[in-house]
């Protein structure tokens, strides 16, 4: 019971850590300073979680993990939008 308590608050927090950079690019429309790089790493990384977390039937793992590969591709959208996108 503990280990699915202590895994759920760190899923929620590795989830919230992304929200205020994807609210500020929302906001700002710019994404000039941020690494596009950075956050490919980031969705390949979430999606080996996932895949380990459906593998193990962890799903404390797959649900915090999949919102991150998410937030991840939106990021990435935004990165190639607000740089290159907006001639």
């Amino acid at each position: 019971m503990l280990e699915v308590i202590v895994g759920t608050i760190g899923g929620i927090l590795g989830v919230v850590l992304f929200l205020p950079q994807l609210i500020k690019t929302l906001k700002t429309k710019s994404a000039k300073d941020l690494s596009f790089l950075t956050y490919l790493l980031i969705l390949v990384n979430g999606s080996f979680w996932v895949y380990y977390g459906i593998l193990t039937a962890n799903y404390v793992i797959v649900i915090p993990n999949t919102i991150g590969a998410i937030i991840a591709c939106i990021m990435l959208v935004l990165v190639r939008y607000y740089r290159y996108g907006k001639n």
